[in-house]
């Protein structure tokens, strides 16, 4: 059987749709079984990436308010923040990756609001004038945008 030419809806070859059948059941097995061991819920692993980096999301709230992230971004619970310069924050927790290149984990995520060019020269978001603390609130807040 030559996979996956065989397994052309509508063809009228039994042995082939069970074959099919087997087939995708197997990557289903394999791609499920790769999720059991170790994967965290979302929220799970975003309220653990709250705890490490030790932020308050109600300050960070405050200070994203504060600093006028919404001149740039559109950002949930944040007041006239409705920036269309850089990428929509409604589903930041969600991401993989920040501004598409760095990985979007807790310590990073506190360098890159801080001081983002340290990260990617090229990016347009500006360093900061905020400190260590105040870059983990924030990082805290941006962690509780899931929808």
């Amino acid at each position: 059987m030559n996979w996956p030419d065989d397994c052309i809806p509508g063809e009228n070859r039994p042995a082939h749709r069970a074959y099919c059948a087997a087939v995708a059941g197997i990557a289903a097995a394999l791609v499920l079984s790769g999720c059991s061991d170790g994967y965290q819920p979302v929220e799970q692993y975003r309220a653990e990436a709250r705890r490490i980096v030790n932020g308050d999301a109600k300050i960070g709230r405050d200070l994203i308010a504060e600093v006028g992230c919404g001149v740039c971004h559109a950002i949930p619970g944040i007041p006239g923040a409705v920036g269309i310069v850089g990428p929509p924050l409604n589903t930041f927790a969600r991401r993989t990756y920040i501004a598409g290149i760095v990985p979007n984990e807790p310590r990073t995520l506190v360098t890159w609001v801080r001081n983002a060019p340290s990260l990617v020269p090229q990016t347009a978001m500006p360093q900061l004038p905020i400190s260590h603390q105040d870059a983990t609130h924030i990082t805290a807040y941006l962690y509780t945008l899931t929808k």
